[in-house]
Protein backbone atom coordinates (compact mmCIF):
# COMPACT_ATOMS: atom_id res chain seq x y z
CA UNK A 1 0.00 0.00 0.00
CA UNK A 2 3.25 2.18 0.48
CA UNK A 3 3.57 1.70 -2.59
CA UNK A 4 0.80 2.89 -4.43
CA UNK A 5 0.83 5.65 -2.57
CA UNK A 6 4.27 6.96 -3.17
CA UNK A 7 3.29 6.16 -7.02
CA UNK A 8 0.37 8.26 -6.74
CA UNK A 9 2.53 10.97 -4.94
CA UNK A 10 4.91 10.23 -7.59
CA UNK A 11 2.65 11.23 -10.63
CA UNK A 12 1.38 14.52 -8.79
CA UNK A 13 4.75 15.36 -8.82
CA UNK A 14 5.66 14.45 -12.63
CA UNK A 15 2.25 16.39 -13.60
CA UNK A 16 2.67 19.34 -11.32
CA UNK A 17 6.60 19.68 -13.58
CA UNK A 18 5.06 19.58 -16.32
CA UNK A 19 2.99 22.68 -15.14
CA UNK A 20 5.66 24.77 -14.20
CA UNK A 21 6.55 28.43 -14.07
CA UNK A 22 9.04 28.15 -16.58
CA UNK A 23 6.57 26.01 -18.66
CA UNK A 24 4.41 28.27 -18.72
CA UNK A 25 6.43 30.94 -19.84
CA UNK A 26 7.64 29.15 -22.87
CA UNK A 27 3.94 28.30 -23.50
CA UNK A 28 2.76 32.15 -23.32
CA UNK A 29 6.18 32.81 -25.64
CA UNK A 30 5.28 30.60 -28.03
CA UNK A 31 1.04 32.04 -28.20
CA UNK A 32 3.05 35.15 -28.41
CA UNK A 33 5.27 34.63 -31.17
CA UNK A 34 1.70 32.57 -33.36
CA UNK A 35 -0.04 35.65 -33.08
CA UNK A 36 2.98 38.15 -34.12
CA UNK A 37 3.62 35.96 -37.59
CA UNK A 38 -0.17 35.80 -38.15
CA UNK A 39 -0.43 39.56 -37.98
CA UNK A 40 2.66 39.93 -39.79
CA UNK A 41 0.96 37.37 -42.17
CA UNK A 42 -2.10 39.72 -42.08
CA UNK A 43 -0.44 42.87 -42.88
CA UNK A 44 1.60 41.75 -45.77
CA UNK A 45 -1.38 40.05 -46.90
CA UNK A 46 -3.02 43.32 -47.12
CA UNK A 47 -0.33 45.60 -48.34
CA UNK A 48 -0.07 42.95 -51.55
CA UNK A 49 -3.71 43.42 -52.09
CA UNK A 50 -2.96 47.66 -52.17
CA UNK A 51 -0.09 47.28 -54.58
CA UNK A 52 -2.16 45.50 -57.12
CA UNK A 53 -4.92 47.91 -56.65
CA UNK A 54 -2.54 50.72 -57.42
CA UNK A 55 -0.93 49.03 -60.08
CA UNK A 56 -4.44 47.96 -61.76
CA UNK A 57 -4.66 51.53 -61.76
CA UNK A 58 -7.80 51.32 -59.75
CA UNK A 59 -9.49 54.74 -59.20
CA UNK A 60 -10.70 56.44 -56.05
CA UNK A 61 -8.86 57.88 -53.57
CA UNK A 62 -6.72 55.82 -51.27
CA UNK A 63 -7.17 56.06 -47.32
CA UNK A 64 -3.38 54.39 -47.00
CA UNK A 65 0.13 55.21 -47.93
CA UNK A 66 1.50 51.98 -49.30
CA UNK A 67 5.59 52.30 -50.16
CA UNK A 68 4.90 49.52 -51.72
CA UNK A 69 8.44 48.97 -53.98
CA UNK A 70 7.99 52.46 -54.90
CA UNK A 71 11.03 54.89 -53.66
CA UNK A 72 8.76 57.82 -53.10
CA UNK A 73 6.05 56.92 -50.37
CA UNK A 74 2.42 58.91 -51.17
CA UNK A 75 1.83 60.93 -48.50
CA UNK A 76 -2.58 60.18 -47.24
CA UNK A 77 -4.39 63.64 -48.73
CA UNK A 78 -2.64 63.81 -52.01
CA UNK A 79 -5.20 64.83 -54.75
CA UNK A 80 -5.99 62.57 -57.44
CA UNK A 81 -4.43 64.71 -59.74
CA UNK A 82 -1.34 64.61 -57.39
CA UNK A 83 -1.11 60.97 -56.89
CA UNK A 84 -1.06 60.09 -60.55
CA UNK A 85 2.21 62.71 -61.10
CA UNK A 86 3.56 60.47 -58.45
CA UNK A 87 3.10 57.40 -59.45
CA UNK A 88 4.20 58.17 -62.74
CA UNK A 89 7.38 59.71 -61.40
CA UNK A 90 7.27 56.57 -59.84
CA UNK A 91 7.30 54.76 -62.70
CA UNK A 92 9.63 56.45 -64.62
CA UNK A 93 11.86 55.80 -61.69
CA UNK A 94 11.36 52.18 -62.20
CA UNK A 95 11.86 51.98 -65.65
CA UNK A 96 14.52 54.40 -65.45
CA UNK A 97 16.80 51.10 -63.53
CA UNK A 98 16.77 53.15 -59.73
CA UNK A 99 18.46 51.61 -57.38
CA UNK A 100 19.05 52.86 -53.97
CA UNK A 101 22.29 50.36 -53.40
CA UNK A 102 25.12 51.92 -54.98
CA UNK A 103 26.53 48.65 -55.27
CA UNK A 104 24.57 47.15 -57.03
CA UNK A 105 24.63 49.92 -59.46
CA UNK A 106 28.19 49.65 -59.68
CA UNK A 107 27.98 45.99 -60.56
CA UNK A 108 25.43 46.40 -63.17
CA UNK A 109 27.39 49.20 -64.79
CA UNK A 110 30.41 46.65 -65.01
CA UNK A 111 27.83 44.01 -66.22
CA UNK A 112 26.54 46.40 -68.82
CA UNK A 113 29.97 47.68 -70.18
CA UNK A 114 31.36 44.04 -70.37
CA UNK A 115 28.08 43.33 -72.58
CA UNK A 116 27.97 45.98 -75.05
CA UNK A 117 32.57 45.06 -74.93
CA UNK A 118 31.24 41.38 -77.51
CA UNK A 119 30.11 44.62 -79.71
CA UNK A 120 31.74 46.13 -82.44
CA UNK A 121 32.70 49.90 -82.03
CA UNK A 122 31.03 49.32 -78.62
CA UNK A 123 32.44 52.27 -76.63
CA UNK A 124 30.10 54.74 -79.46
CA UNK A 125 26.91 52.56 -78.72
CA UNK A 126 27.20 52.72 -75.07
CA UNK A 127 28.35 56.09 -74.64
CA UNK A 128 25.09 56.95 -76.94
CA UNK A 129 23.14 54.94 -74.81
CA UNK A 130 24.17 55.76 -71.53
CA UNK A 131 23.67 59.74 -72.72
CA UNK A 132 20.37 58.66 -73.45
CA UNK A 133 19.91 57.14 -70.09
CA UNK A 134 21.59 60.27 -68.15
CA UNK A 135 19.54 62.65 -69.79
CA UNK A 136 16.33 61.04 -68.36
CA UNK A 137 17.18 60.43 -64.99
CA UNK A 138 17.94 64.16 -65.29
CA UNK A 139 14.51 64.94 -66.09
CA UNK A 140 13.36 62.79 -63.61
CA UNK A 141 15.46 64.74 -60.89
CA UNK A 142 13.92 67.92 -62.45
CA UNK A 143 9.84 66.08 -62.37
CA UNK A 144 10.53 65.39 -58.66
CA UNK A 145 12.11 68.80 -57.37
CA UNK A 146 8.82 70.61 -59.51
CA UNK A 147 6.53 67.87 -57.70
CA UNK A 148 7.31 68.51 -54.52
CA UNK A 149 7.13 72.21 -55.03
CA UNK A 150 4.18 71.52 -55.96
CA UNK A 151 2.58 69.53 -53.71
CA UNK A 152 4.18 71.41 -50.71
CA UNK A 153 1.70 73.85 -50.42
CA UNK A 154 -1.42 72.05 -50.16
CA UNK A 155 -0.21 69.30 -47.67
CA UNK A 156 0.05 69.36 -44.20
CA UNK A 157 3.45 69.78 -42.29
CA UNK A 158 3.92 66.11 -41.12
CA UNK A 159 2.97 65.29 -44.47
CA UNK A 160 5.59 67.36 -46.34
CA UNK A 161 8.31 66.63 -44.06
CA UNK A 162 7.80 62.86 -45.07
CA UNK A 163 7.45 63.73 -48.36
CA UNK A 164 10.49 65.91 -48.01
CA UNK A 165 12.34 63.15 -46.82
CA UNK A 166 11.08 60.73 -49.64
CA UNK A 167 11.96 62.62 -52.00
CA UNK A 168 15.02 63.89 -51.21
CA UNK A 169 16.40 60.85 -50.93
CA UNK A 170 15.07 59.30 -53.62
CA UNK A 171 16.47 62.24 -55.50
CA UNK A 172 20.41 62.11 -53.69
CA UNK A 173 20.54 58.50 -54.56
CA UNK A 174 19.33 59.45 -58.72
CA UNK A 175 22.22 62.27 -58.52
CA UNK A 176 24.30 59.63 -56.93
CA UNK A 177 23.76 56.87 -60.08
CA UNK A 178 23.94 59.65 -62.87
CA UNK A 179 27.32 60.78 -61.10
CA UNK A 180 28.55 57.27 -60.95
CA UNK A 181 27.32 56.79 -64.17
CA UNK A 182 29.81 60.01 -66.01
CA UNK A 183 32.63 58.95 -64.41
CA UNK A 184 32.53 55.45 -65.48
CA UNK A 185 31.69 57.08 -68.97
CA UNK A 186 34.97 59.45 -68.65
CA UNK A 187 36.99 56.14 -67.76
CA UNK A 188 35.65 54.72 -71.10
CA UNK A 189 35.70 57.30 -73.39
CA UNK A 190 39.69 57.68 -71.96
CA UNK A 191 40.25 53.72 -73.21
Amino acid sequence: MARTASRKSKSVMHADARHTPATDHKELRAARNKRYYEKRKRLAQTQARLRANLESGAGGTSRFATSAQYPVTPPIGLSSLQASQLASLNARLQAWGYNANPREHAAHLKKQIRKYKRRVNWQEKWIKDTADWLAEGDSIVLGLEQFVDAAAAKLRHSQVRMLWKDISVTAFNAQWMIASTHVRMDEVEGL
